[in-house]
């Protein structure tokens, strides 16, 4: 027989063990629904990647939103002993895996919170690109699938654009939006050329200075704003032509 002592503490314990693994149980199943729940807005997510790598938007939106999602995202992804816990537990206080605690409870409200500023941030892009001057620029285009696309910016319905915006529309947006700041900074240069008057030197080095920045800032969002292991995708031209020697 136990001491009396000794006896309560395993009793302890073993109630301990049992109610811990309980919590173990629920808690990583209430994970695993609030993962799918993240997963389901992964094309929303990705919707807001793409905007922000239009850099003549403006600033990107969400950022920090962006990054809590896939931190989230990885938080809810599991124990790997969720079926294995109480054998584990002998020689431990809590899950050697998780390290979850007793008083450790799901992020629901959380992610909740995330999810809303995420739409929040997708709504400021949708705003800009209702914009005249965005909407002007992008119907010269005469691109069936961006007329499509301005069709559902103009009319809110931020849930279907995940199902059009993909890479390659997106790439076309950025080339269009990258291409007319490049126009309207060259046009008085180009004016010049066109009466036969010589633009001065100083407003030649500012006008290219001007596309150079237009440029860097183009590269530079597209790689900032891309998920992790994504590279900037280039619009390749047709083939061209090898010259004769």
């Amino acid at each position: 027989r136990f001491p009396p002592a000794k006896a309560m503490l395993y009793s302890f314990r073993r109630k301990y063990i049992s109610g811990y693994r309980e919590h173990h149980t629920q808690y990583w199943a209430q994970m695993a629904r609030l993962h799918a729940r993240l997963r389901e807005e992964q094309t929303l997510v990705e919707a807001l990647h793409r905007l922000n790598t239009l850099a003549e938007l403006g600033p990107p939106t969400g950022v920090g939103a962006l990054t809590a999602y896939e931190q989230l995202a990885g938080e809810t992804a599991g124990c790997p002993l969720i079926g294995g816990v109480e054998e584990m537990m002998e020689a431990e206080v809590v899950c050697p895996a998780c390290r979850l605690s007793m008083d450790q409870t799901a992020p629901v409200q959380r992610i909740e919170e995330i999810m809303q500023r995420i739409r929040r941030a997708c709504d400021r892009q949708r705003a800009r690109l209702s914009s005249s001057a965005v909407q002007q620029v992008l119907r010269r285009c005469n691109d069936a699938r961006v007329e499509q696309f301005l069709r559902m910016v103009q009319a809110s319905q931020l849930s279907s654009l995940p199902d059009i915006l993909d890479d390659q529309l997106t790439g076309y947006l950025r080339r269009f939006l990258v291409e007319s700041r490049i126009q309207e900074a060259l046009e008085p240069i180009l004016d010049q050329l066109q009466e036969g008057t010589p633009p001065s030197v100083d407003n030649a080095q500012t006008a290219m200075r001007e596309v150079s920045q237009v440029l860097q800032r183009a590269f530079q969002a597209a790689r900032r704003a891309l998920p992790p292991g994504e590279t900037v995708m280039e619009d390749k031209g047709p083939p061209r032509r090898k010259r004769r020697k």
